[in-house]
């Protein structure tokens, strides 16, 4: 988990020095996505054991769900639609807005959502793919959807939040996001 924090670090150090052009040979975008990309496969093929017992549980709810027809992404996020849209898909580098619910996988309790807080209607999340401080599974994940899909994503724990968790999720917690992507800026 160590490594996953300084190649994250390094990335948005990169990324920061190649926004404010303070070096000639700063790498472009395109560049530094691909770098990002590059640890995240690095990150689960040195962490498949952990990732694979976690992937153990997930695949054991989606059975007792009935849930029989995910996907799975390289590393071992699972997923799923329960609306088709037809917009443009989501690509590392590209601006998206969508709405979303994380719940952890064995209790079900809510951990955080995307809404107002005044009006409690849904507002959108607005990040760039593969760009922002978002954990590993929900990258990977949100990039197998389209504008206008709606779904789950179910992240092992060491994809998600790790060992330590954050202010809300605690450590080693297996995850999913219920998404509707509202608008994928092309």
């Amino acid at each position: 988990m160590k490594n996953n924090k300084i190649y994250f670090s390094l990335f948005f150090i990169s990324l920061f020095l190649f926004s404010c052009d303070m070096n000639e040979g700063a790498m472009s975008f395109e560049e530094a996505l691909q770098i990002k990309a590059e640890e995240y496969r690095r990150f689960a093929d040195n962490n498949r054991d952990s990732i694979m017992a976690d992937v153990a549980d997930i695949e054991q709810y989606l059975e007792t769900e009935g849930i029989v027809d995910y996907d799975t992404t390289y590393s071992g996020v699972r997923y799923y639609k329960t609306v088709e849209g037809n917009g443009p898909e989501i690509e590392p580098g590209l601006a998206v807005a969508l709405y979303y619910r994380l719940h952890d996988l064995e209790t079900g309790e809510m951990y955080d959502e995307a809404r107002d807080p005044k009006t409690g209607d849904e507002r959108p999340f607005v990040f760039t793919s593969y760009a922002a401080n978002i954990i590993q599974g929900f990258d990977e994940g949100v990039e197998k959807f389209r504008e206008g899909d709606e779904g789950y994503i179910f992240i092992p724990s060491d994809l998600g939040y790790g060992e330590e968790g954050n202010l809300k999720v605690p450590g080693n917690t297996n995850l999913y996001f219920f998404i509707k992507v509202r608008q994928v800026q092309n």
